[in-house]
């Protein structure tokens, strides 16, 4: 390493730059992609081919970072097929629409037509909310049984 390419691994100076701190090179970004390249007679070319593929590599891995980010805001993907419908409308003989999901249903079936799914959408969260709750809350009292405790005795 060196700094500002003058002064080599700042040891002539006994001064630390920014590229080293306590004895090893400091990273902002600490990766463990490990780069050589000794396909050129040349030290300067081999540096340049190891630091196009060190950069290449780095991509790689933002950009496997940002796909999985990308499907973790995504969701589970639901397949469009026979079974799987979310709502149901029922216009002939009553007026009725039904989220089979939470179990909401109301007769204002025009306004649903209509674009007006708010009611839906409170009730599916409200159900995914209680949901997420009502596994934490099964999966502590299935850790505390699963535990076994030493009760403190009384002392006469």
């Amino acid at each position: 390493m060196t700094c500002g390419g003058r002064v080599p691994r700042c040891r002539r100076r006994r001064a630390k730059c920014a590229e080293e701190l306590d004895g090893h090179p400091h990273h902002p970004h600490p990766v463990r992609i490990v780069v050589s390249c000794q396909n050129e007679r040349s030290q300067l070319q081999n540096k340049q081919m190891a630091m196009r593929v060190l950069r290449a590599r780095l991509y790689a891995v933002e950009e496997a970072k940002l796909e999985e980010q990308r499907i973790r805001l995504r969701g589970d993907h639901v397949s469009a097929e026979w079974g799987s419908q979310i709502r149901s409308y029922v216009l002939h003989p009553y007026r009725m629409v039904k989220d089979l999901r939470t179990e909401y249903e109301t007769g204002n079936t025009d306004a649903v037509l209509d674009g007006d799914l708010d009611a839906f959408m409170r009730s599916y969260l409200e159900s995914t909310v209680g949901r997420k709750r009502r596994r934490t809350l099964n999966n502590k009292r299935r850790w505390i049984s699963t535990r076994r405790f030493a009760l403190p005795t009384r002392l006469p």
